[in-house]
């Protein structure tokens, strides 16, 4: 349920590259994935991300090749989202 609330709150939008989702091609991630469990899942632990940004966030090492499409705003979302994975 709470990533329905996530996907209305986010717009039905990507949350790093702003594109709108569809059934195939939404991906839901949580922001902390070290909480424990009775708050992993909440609302303001999950985004609503493409499965394009969300195996970029998930991915070890990113080639430039892989964020030409974005611009510097984009760029900044998703190291946001990779930086909270390295810290957790």
């Amino acid at each position: 349920m709470n990533r329905c609330y996530a996907f209305n709150r986010d717009k039905g939008r990507c949350k790093i590259c702003n594109e709108w989702l569809d059934a195939k091609n939404t991906t839901t991630h949580h922001i902390n994935n070290s909480l424990p469990i009775e708050e992993i899942n909440k609302v303001q632990n999950l985004a609503s991300l493409c499965e394009c940004c969300h195996v970029l966030v998930h991915k070890p090492n990113l080639d430039v090749s892989e964020i030409k499409r974005f611009n510097k705003k984009n760029i900044d979302k998703l190291n946001k989202y990779r930086d909270i994975l390295l810290v957790n």
